[in-house]
């Protein structure tokens, strides 16, 4: 409270003094209506009083929609589909549904505060029955030793206040009902006594244990909402762990960067630096379209995994840690901030009771992910796999169909094994497989412990749909239903929003989907068809921007007049950024080799230039293939500056 105090400091108010200039105003101009109104009922009106009434109800009608203006414009979040349409709610006066007063668990009825209760029971007893036909193996492979570090005390004063000023400004508090707002408004004070706790947590390896206790939210995904079974747990922490979390995240980056080795693995593209769904989906494409070049069949599989990170076998994690040879303070830290966790969950304003939690990674922790690669980290030792968080995509080929099956399924049946004698589920039920080619025909089965599973004519990679001749068709209509999805509710609050706030607005929340993953799949090859597609897309958004829309402009001169690029010089542009990332090796290795073999290098060499070497057309997929469409367009001296200004020498070239 005393931090509080300082932080919002308490003032006297005159009561005479109006709080809110427009309210008191508004408030003003209500009564005198309400007055004029109750008087016409009692005498005629005259005709100033009339006209009077007529100026007060335009004013406060005013009024109130400038309120709702506001309010609309304040919850849209950028590139978040879900804030566009909680803002189409309140512009059309739609009450937010809360949880139903009512839920059913198995078929029984719960009301008021059993509510709580039976989602309690009901995520207690998922993991649980999840757990008991689960085992790990003691010969499971635990890794080796990578690290050589040393203790020492990284919960020092600088770092506790750089950890302070990092945390995400939210109003969302956990156990400890202090908002992470409080924390960051709050570094100057708060700095110097959260760094003596600090101290005392590192020295005796000990956390308070109000930490341990997570409040769960639910969160309705889908289908009847009085079913308990159709929500999955949000937990909020207590505010001050996050602090702690990141502390630990930073010295494990640090204990990285030390030994210059990717402690999660290079094959994990997940809660990392440079690392995305975008980099794990080009692996994929790369591998792929080499083999598809050289006439084989590829074979992928998806490998679902059921609650991945709530079934983590804590033992065997801190066996791991240990073996890959971190240091004792650190795992010690971590062994203590898992165990013995506990939870409640809090629904219309009642509590359940506090429940033990003493499996798995912490669920909406910012350690939860990391820990989890950790623990998978020894099998990309074994077996080759791209991975993004627990979607794991795993890949076999070969010039026989019914061979690339076969050595699919035997590296299946390793990794499958592996994880199961490492105490996870795997859902061979979800898991899904695609077969390749250029252009034989690509059915076939699968068989995974027993279950046979049909291959697909597309796969949904990471948010990306691969069909399986890579002519990318089908992506191009999903990410174009998905913008147009978003564009609806654009339309519908429009009004509130000038302009250039819809240009915005299209740019964060329209195009973010349109050319979301288009390194990958928007190839400068790509046909005809659906380069239309993207174009009219675009167009069809644009004409939001215009009060009166002219039905004779043509869509090129639509996006010149708004300056926005076409679909064509966005995907050159997107290749820009590629060649860059590329020619520093900060996407793949293999791609960086390609780039110095394939390059074309003279001594008055001044431009970039590069030989394709595609057999087939999918050939094109392969990235360093892609880069011809820069050739003689692009300085090779712009290729040594900083990747910023980089981007911006390429946007006045190809976006302006």
């Amino acid at each position: 409270m005393t931090v509080i105090d300082k932080m919002v400091p308490l003032e006297e108010i005159n009561a005479l003094i109006n709080r809110g200039k427009n309210s008191a105003m508004v408030k003003k101009k209500l009564n005198r209506r309400n007055y004029l109104l109750k008087k016409r009922k009692r005498s005629v009106q005259r005709e100033e009083e009339k006209e009077e009434l007529a100026k007060l109800n335009k004013h406060i009608k005013n009024f109130y929609n400038e309120e709702r203006r506001q309010h609309v414009r304040k919850k849209i979040i950028p590139g978040n589909n879900k804030s566009l349409w909680d803002a189409v709610k309140i512009a059309k006066d739609i009450e937010p549904t809360p949880l139903p007063t009512t839920v059913t668990k198995e078929g029984v009825n719960y009301s008021g505060k059993e509510v709580p209760a039976a989602f309690s029971d009901f995520f207690k007893s998922k993991i649980d029955t999840l757990q008991e036909n689960l085992t790990t193996h003691d010969g499971v492979y635990n890794g080796c030793k990578f690290i050589n570090s040393e203790e020492t005390n990284f919960m020092t004063e600088d770092k506790v206040a750089e950890c302070l000023n990092e945390l995400k400004i939210k109003n969302c508090e956990g156990y400890d009902r202090i908002p992470m707002r409080i924390l960051r408004d709050g570094v100057s004070i708060l700095r110097s006594p959260l760094s003596a706790l600090f101290g005392m947590i590192y020295e005796k390896r000990e956390i308070p244990e109000q930490w341990k206790v997570a409040k769960i939210i639910p969160l309705h995904k889908k289908g009847n909402k009085q079913d308990v079974a159709n929500y999955r747990p949000i937990s909020n922490l207590c505010s001050v762990s996050k602090v702690f979390e990141k502390l630990i995240q930073k010295r494990l980056e640090k204990i990285g960067e030390e030994n210059n080795v990717d402690i999660t693995g290079e094959q994990q593209h997940g809660f990392k630096k440079s690392r995305s769904t975008i980099t794990a989906g080009l692996t994929i494409q790369s591998i792929i379209s080499r083999r598809m070049d050289e006439n084989n069949f590829v074979v992928m599989s998806s490998l679902d995994l059921s609650a991945a990170f709530d079934l983590v076998n804590l033992n065997l994690l801190v066996k791991r840690l240990n073996k890959m040879g971190l240091p004792r303070d650190v795992t010690s830290l971590l062994e203590v901030w898992l165990r013995n966790r506990f939870f409640y969950v809090e629904a219309n304003g009642h509590n359940s009771m506090v429940q033990n939690s003493d499996i798995g990674t912490v669920q909406g922790s910012i350690l939860g992910p990391i820990l989890y690669a950790l623990f998978i980290r020894p099998l990309y030792d074994l077996e080759k796999l791209t991975t993004f968080a627990d979607d794991n995509y795993v890949i076999g080929y070969h010039k026989e169909k019914d061979l690339a099956l076969r050595e699919l399924g035997e590296k299946l049946a390793r990794i499958v094994k592996w994880l199961k004698d490492s105490g996870l589920k795997v859902n061979e039920k979800k898991t899904e497989v695609c077969i390749f080619h250029r252009n034989k025909n690509t059915d076939g089965n699968l068989k995974i412990d027993n279950t046979t599973i049909p291959s697909g004519f597309e796969m949904n990679v990471l948010g990306l749909t691969f069909d399986s001749r890579l002519n990318w068709g089908p992506q191009v209509s999903r990410a174009i239903k998905g913008a147009n999805n978003s564009l609806q509710a654009i339309k519908m609050i429009r009004k509130y929003f000038k302009t250039s706030e819809i240009i915005q607005l299209l740019t964060s929340n329209f195009y973010s989907k349109l050319y979301y993953g288009s390194e990958i799949w928007h190839l400068p090859t790509l046909n005809s068809n659906c380069k239309n597609l993207l174009l009219s897309a675009s167009a069809n958004a644009l004409k939001l921007c215009n009060a009166i829309y002219d039905p004779n402009i043509s869509y090129v001169d639509l996006h010149k007049l708004h300056k926005r690029a076409l679909p064509s010089k966005f995907c050159t542009y997107r290749h820009c950024l590629l060649l860059f990332k590329v020619f520093n090796n900060m996407i793949s290795n293999r791609d960086w080799l390609d780039l110095n073999f394939q390059m074309i290098n003279t001594s008055r060499q001044t431009l970039f230039e590069i030989q394709s070497r595609a057999v087939y057309k999918v050939g094109n997929n392969i990235l360093t293939n892609r880069l011809s469409c820069l050739n003689r367009k692009i300085q090779l001296d712009s290729l040594n500056l900083s990747f910023e200004t980089y981007k911006i020498k390429c946007k006045s070239l190809f976006l302006l």
